[in-house]
């Protein structure tokens, strides 16, 4: 019964309407619950934590499933592979269509780095990342996943 209802489509927080199952839902609770929690450390002068190393993994993947509907412009057939390194980091394949074909950008960064980039606590610009491939596409990538954070 519990998978069952983990896979119960419901609307994720956030300025854009996302319906996603209750399991990834939860994910998104886990994000926010530590972004604000280190919102709090920053407010109060105590240095940010980072989550544990599968609560970082669990967010990257949420966020970069999120990813493909967040890139603006023209819809490109094409996939960008994102490395994040560190601890809950791994290696993804991110379609950026349905007709993706090939691979055409391959960035890197620290994963922890990538979740508060996400969540909307570092900004896009001067955000440390490597690319290759396509630097327009990871550029574009780097800014859409900074808008991922549910306040707005």
């Amino acid at each position: 019964a519990g998978e069952v209802l983990l896979g119960v489509e419901v609307e994720l927080a956030g300025v854009r309407p996302v319906r996603a199952p209750l399991r990834q839902a939860m994910v998104q609770r886990v994000f926010e619950t530590w972004t604000h929690a280190d919102d709090i450390r920053a407010a109060t002068g105590r240095p940010p934590e980072p989550p544990r190393a599968e609560h970082v993994r669990m967010i990257a993947e949420f966020g970069l499933a999120l990813l493909p509907r967040a890139v603006k412009g023209p819809r490109r057939h094409v996939s960008a592979t994102v490395v994040l390194t560190g601890p809950g980091g791994g290696t993804w394949t991110v379609p950026l269509s349905p007709s993706s074909d090939r691979v055409a950008a391959l960035v890197s960064a620290d994963a922890v780095g990538f979740c508060r980039l996400m969540a909307g606590r570092r900004p896009p610009d001067g955000f440390p990342y490597a690319a290759e491939g396509d630097g327009a596409l990871a550029r574009d990538l780097i800014h859409a996943a900074a808008t991922l954070g549910c306040d707005g």
